[in-house]
């Protein structure tokens, strides 16, 4: 019996996040979580599943787990973001700090203007040049690329959070 086994059998059990969770590549570390409830050898999914089933509360166990995974998860999702968060801050407070300074530096405009008309350039040749058909995958893959890079370039100027908050209000029912 290996881990995809065990998270199987727990899928049984009602915990189906967890038993997907313990099949995939993070089996061997839950064992270790699994094994401390239920008293069983770490190393061995065998020996978890066999404690599993003679446990009356293991269904109840195996919830209880995967709600704690879950909170888990949601607090690495929300310091994540709190690192993205301050590192877009620190960028342009960077920036603000250069031009108190009057060391502007004008670099990230003018990254932000070369994608903006760069993106537009790639996109008008797409429409009014003729592209060979074998060629037609390496313009769509041009044009993600631009587009990617000026949008992170105008998300630097002007924010990218409004949209996200827009539709965070729109999901809750808010009036906009």
């Amino acid at each position: 019996m290996d881990w995809s086994d065990l998270g199987k059998n727990i899928i049984k059990f009602g915990a189906p996040i967890l038993g997907g969770a313990v099949a995939g590549p993070a089996g061997a570390a839950l064992g270790g979580t699994l094994a401390a409830m239920f008293g069983a050898n770490p190393d061995s999914p065998k020996d978890i599943l066999k404690k599993i089933k003679a446990d009356p509360d293991a269904a109840l166990k195996l919830l209880e787990i995967q709600s704690n995974e879950r909170i888990k998860i949601a607090e690495t999702d929300t310091a994540n973001f709190k690192l993205a968060l301050k590192g877009t801050e620190n960028a342009r407070n960077m920036a603000i700090e250069k031009i108190k300074l009057g060391k502007e530096d004008n670099t990230p405009r003018n990254l932000a203007y070369m994608l903006t008309i760069g993106l537009f350039i790639i996109i008008l040749l797409a429409i009014f040049v003729k592209i060979q058909p074998d060629a037609v995958g390496t313009v769509e893959l041009m044009i993600g690329f631009w587009s990617s890079g000026t949008a992170a370039a105008w998300g630097f100027y002007l924010g990218s959070s409004a949209g996200s908050k827009k539709k965070d209000d729109m999901m809750m029912g808010k009036k906009l």
